[in-house]
C-alpha cells in the first residue's frame, strides 16, 4: 500500500509538472504585442475596449489626429462585458484616462461559461495590487481552481498551440500589406464577398436571442461604477455589421431596446451604428467580411466617434 501510494503521489506530481510547463509554455506564446505596446505607452486619454469589431474597426490614429487626445484600443475576440471590466479596470490602474469607449457586441452578452474569455486577461494583465484584488473579487472559486489546470484551460486549442510553440511560429507577425497595425488597432483593406454575405454568412443559422445573461449585466454595471468613482467618461458604442447580415438577426431591435433601456438606467451614452443614419456604411465597400468592418469602414466609425468627443456631442 505504502508502495503503491509513494507511486501515485510521483506521478500525480509529474503530470502536474508537465501541465505547468504546457501552461507556461503556451501563456509565453499568447503574450500579445498590444498588451506589450499598452504597458510602454506613457499617457492614455482614451481607451476602446470591446470585440474584434472594435479591434477591426476603431483606429486610435484617426482618433488622435482629430482630438489630439493619446488613444489606445484594447479590444479582443469575443470581450464580453465581464472580460471588459478586468480591462478597463486595468487601465484606469494604471493611466487614469479621461474617456473609455465600450464597444458591446450584442453576441458577448449571451454565453454563460465564460471561464476562458475572463481569464485571458489574467495571462496578460501584470502583478499588482489591482491584479490581487479582482482575482479575489471577481474569479469564482471554481475558476480560480481551474486556472491552475492550463492543460483543461486551452483543452480546446492546445494541439494547435503545442505545435505553433515547437515551430516557434507565434514569433512570426501575421501582419501584410493588406493589414494595418497602430496602438491594438489591426485594420484590414480586403473587402467582402456577395457569397459572404449571402450563402456563407456566419448569421444564416441564427439568431433570435431573448435572454441577456444576468452575469454580463452585472459587470457592465460594475464598469459604470468603476468609470463613476475614478471620474471617466464611460460611453456604449455598438459596432456595426453588414446590412445583409442585420437582417438576418429576426429581434435585433428588441436586444437594441434592452442595451439602450440599460444605458438610460445608468446614466451612460449608447450608440448602435447599426441604426444610426449617420456615418452610412456600405456593405460591399465598407466591410472585410460578415461581421468586420475594414480600413474604410473604420475611418467613417473612428472620424464619427473623433468628432463626437471633440464636440461633446452624443445626440
Amino acid at each position: 500500500m505504502k508502495v503503491f501510494l509513494k507511486k501515485f503521489i510521483i506521478i500525480s506530481i509529474l503530470v502536474y509538472s508537465i501541465n505547468l510547463i504546457i501552461g507556461a509554455l503556451i501563456i509565453t506564446s499568447d503574450k500579445s504585442q498590444v498588451w506589450t505596446d499598452f504597458y510602454e505607452s506613457k499617457r492614455i486619454d482614451i481607451a476602446l475596449t470591446g470585440s474584434s469589431h472594435c479591434a477591426f474597426g476603431i483606429n486610435p490614429k484617426v482618433i488622435e489626429e482629430i482630438t489630439t487626445y493619446q488613444t489606445f484600443n484594447l479590444s479582443s475576440p469575443a470581450q464580453s462585458p465581464k472580460t471588459a471590466f478586468f480591462i478597463i479596470s486595468e487601465i484606469i490602474n494604471r493611466f487614469k484616462p479621461k474617456i473609455i469607449v465600450q464597444d458591446l457586441f450584442f453576441l458577448t452578452f449571451f454565453p454563460e461559461n465564460q471561464f476562458l474569455n475572463c481569464m485571458i486577461p489574467f495571462s496578460q494583465i501584470k502583478y499588482s495590487k489591482n491584479y490581487l484584488k479582482n482575482w479575489r473579487s471577481n474569479i469564482s472559486i471554481v475558476e480560480k481552481g481551474m486556472s491552475f489546470f492550463p492543460v483543461y484551460f486551452y483543452k480546446k486549442s492546445i494541439v494547435t498551440k503545442i505545435k505553433s510553440i515547437f515551430r516557434f511560429t507565434f514569433f512570426k507577425s501575421n501582419d501584410s500589406e493588406d493589414t494595418i497595425y497602430y496602438k491594438g488597432y489591426k485594420g484590414f483593406n480586403e473587402k467582402v464577398s456577395i457569397r459572404a454575405l449571402s450563402d456563407a454568412n456566419i448569421f444564416n443559422n441564427q439568431f433570435n436571442f431573448n435572454k441577456i445573461n444576468r452575469e454580463q449585466v452585472e459587470y457592465l454595471i460594475k464598469t459604470v461604477k468603476l468609470c463613476d468613482q475614478n471620474n471617466v467618461k464611460l460611453i456604449w458604442i455598438s459596432v456595426p455589421i453588414p446590412k445583409a447580415s442585420l437582417a438576418k438577426i429576426a429581434n435585433y431591435a428588441d436586444i437594441n431596446e434592452k442595451i439602450s433601456d440599460l444605458a438610460r438606467k445608468n446614466n451612460v451614452v449608447y450608440i448602435d451604428y447599426n441604426l444610426t443614419a449617420k456615418p452610412i456604411f456600405v456593405d460591399l465597400n465598407d466591410f472585410k467580411d460578415d461581421n468586420h468592418l475594414n480600413v474604410n469602414g473604420g475611418l467613417k466609425i473612428s472620424t464619427d466617434i473623433a468628432k463626437r468627443i471633440k464636440s461633446n456631442d452624443w445626440n
